[in-house]
């Protein structure tokens, strides 16, 4: 598989990484998103650094380092010649001894669309566009921003004290129709 190779094709330290934007508890990996037309042609790649706290995703934003942003681009259009149509994500890590360390790929959109969208890379509109031969998905036109920060969610919280006190009420005896 082409993506093989590509993971020892860069072998310059990330600036990005250097600079430390994970903090204590989190990961920081390089995201992208390729858009590969019908006919084979990539549309648009974005590259992203994305911030994890226990695998969900706490920030995104842009990643401008031109390393990134060619391997990026090289993997979108390795999968492009391997006959893939769609879009195609690809996250990673850097790994001194390699470079760029891909840990997965797939053919979906994910967690990190909305947050892609709101930074201005709307990879959805672009793939039904593309797909469809017409704008069916205007543009979009709501605000953009230089990163996102993605707050925990209250229902999360929520559900874990629910899960908590449905443990305590087995340890105490009281019965619930879950």
């Amino acid at each position: 598989m082409p993506g093989l190779w590509l993971v020892r094709t860069f072998s310059t330290p990330s600036k990005v990484v250097e600079k430390g934007y994970a903090f204590i508890g989190q990961s920081a990996t390089f995201g992208s998103m390729g858009v590969i037309g019908p006919d084979g042609s990539v549309i648009a790649v974005s590259t992203t650094l994305a911030t994890l706290s226990a695998g969900k995703l706490t920030g995104l934003k842009w990643c401008d380092e031109d390393s990134w942003k060619q391997y990026a681009r090289k993997f979108a259009q390795a999968f492009s010649d391997a006959g893939w149509r769609g879009i195609v994500n690809v996250q990673g890590m850097w790994n001194e001894s390699v470079g760029y360390s891909t840990f997965e790929f797939n053919g979906r959109f994910n967690g990190s669309t909305a947050a892609r969208n709101l930074l201005g890379f709307d990879d959805v509109g672009l793939t039904l566009n593309a797909w469809f031969g017409e704008e069916v998905i205007p543009p979009y036109q709501g605000p953009v921003y230089d990163e996102i920060v993605v707050q925990p969610s209250w229902q999360g919280v929520s559900a874990t004290l629910q899960s908590d006190q449905v443990a305590h009420d087995r340890v105490v005896g009281a019965t619930s129709p879950n």
